[in-house]
């Protein structure tokens, strides 16, 4: 005689073993899921974002590098500040005065500011670069 499985009880519900186990391996998946998807989260808010190409990481390490130096900081707040002043308007001596201050502070960070340059602001890489200069920007007020 061949035998048939018996139901099983589980709190107030009678499942056959088979369903209790495809029931409870949906669970573990979405568990599992659940936990992948904090990991990749916590991930994001830590350093630089893995959306940055390279050639836009490294101007990030550049502008950042920038904050450490108390010169270089100095020359940056005076580019920030005239940067500021001048707003929209197309000036040839402000111009001037800007690629002076981007000069002084070195040519790394004159390559990062080139690279920001061609940046569209709302692209991901855009905004992890203007967010890394807007950190060095605190500074000036500080």
């Amino acid at each position: 005689m061949k035998r048939i499985p018996v139901p099983r009880v589980v709190g107030c519900l009678t499942v056959c073993p088979a369903l209790y186990a495809a029931r409870l391996a949906a669970r573990l998946a979405l568990c599992l899921a659940v936990c992948l998807g904090a990991l990749a989260l916590a991930d994001l808010g830590s350093g630089v974002a893995a959306a940055a190409s390279p050639q836009v990481e490294t101007a990030i390490k550049a502008i950042k590098s920038v904050g450490n130096d108390p010169e270089k900081l100095k020359l940056f707040c005076q580019l920030n500040k005239l940067l500021q002043e001048a707003g929209d308007k197309e000036d040839a001596a402000t111009q001037k005065q800007i690629e002076d201050l981007v000069t002084k502070i070195g040519s790394d960070f004159g390559a990062a500011w080139d690279v920001g340059d061609e940046l569209d602001e709302n692209s991901p890489d855009g905004q992890e670069f203007y967010a890394a200069v807007d950190t060095i920007a605190d500074k000036c007020q500080q």
